[in-house]
């Protein structure tokens, strides 16, 4: 039978007993005070690598306005609350974006459009396939 391992809690430094399954990777007692304030270093070294996160997410909500997918499929800008995004990001960046989003749009649509228009174009200029011949043939 394998001794129970014991480790040091890094918060509280009382030896303490690993649980079952916890391996070497428990660093705290089971103390709610030890767990909560290992939580709360962990969260605080999530923000540090990730300090911009709740802006970005927060300021996402803000812009995206709640369209059906025939609505945004019809005019996919205004699936974006410009007057937001004024206010958040200022005048000339948002107005430099909002700009640059329509030429691409127009673009995009105008591209599939002749991909259509060529592919319609190339179609007629198929030839049928032997078999579809010899069939054919045979009819007449």
């Amino acid at each position: 039978m394998a001794l129970p391992r014991f480790s040091r809690c890094i918060i509280c430094n009382k030896p303490f007993r690993l649980s079952k399954g916890a391996s070497a990777k428990q660093r705290v007692c089971s103390a709610p005070e030890c767990r909560q304030e290992a939580h709360r270093r962990a969260c605080a070294r999530w923000r540090k690598k990730h300090p911009t996160y709740d802006r970005e997410t927060r300021l996402a909500k803000r812009l995206v306005r709640k369209t059906t997918l025939a609505d945004w499929l019809r005019e996919p800008m205004a699936a974006i609350d410009w007057a937001q995004a004024r206010d958040d990001v200022g005048l000339a960046t948002a107005v430099l974006v909002e700009e640059w989003a329509k030429v691409f749009l127009v673009w995009a649509r105008e591209t599939v459009r002749l991909q259509i228009a060529e592919a319609k174009r190339l179609s007629h200029e198929v030839p049928f396939p032997r078999a579809r011949e010899k069939v054919s043939a045979k009819l007449e």
